[in-house]
């Protein structure tokens, strides 16, 4: 990011990562809404939610130019590398983690917030796609 970006990108994205972490604190401070853990509709709802949400948080970052941390700066990197769309490279990183992660959590809570991520990696990719240019038509003048 340093390379591509510049130090100005770079400290942005600190500053973001480190308010976005401790936005998250705060919020789970607050707990707000709690349901226990196998309260299936209401864990169905919150990972479609969190997906929405976080998608359209994470693309208009993304969209700006501007990005959240580590792995928003490694998608943006490897999209343009490989062609791929930053939200399809988001879901990919965050699937790896996931599957990692079953070591220590139960496979029905990894499976919600792999519905919330492939959300959220949809939304993003739709909101950072490339605007398609349509050329106007030419109209002809006919002159007598």
């Amino acid at each position: 990011a340093l390379y591509f970006k510049g130090k100005r990108f770079v400290s942005e994205a600190l500053l973001s990562a480190g308010a976005l972490s401790l936005f998250y604190e705060m919020w789970h401070r607050l707990d707000l809404f709690h349901f226990p853990e196998q309260a299936w509709p209401a864990t169905l709802i919150a990972a479609i939610a969190s997906g929405i949400v976080t998608g359209y948080g994470l693309g208009l970052v993304l969209k700006s130019g501007a990005a959240t941390g580590g792995d928003d700066l490694l998608s943006m990197g490897l999209s343009k590398l490989t062609g791929l769309s930053i939200g399809t490279i988001l879901f990919g990183l965050d699937a790896i983690v996931l599957v990692i992660s079953l070591v220590y959590l139960p496979l029905s809570l990894t499976l919600y917030t792999l519905l919330a991520v492939a959300i959220a990696g949809r939304v993003v990719a739709v909101m950072t796609r490339e605007p398609i240019i349509v050329p106007a038509p030419v109209v002809k003048r006919v002159t007598q």
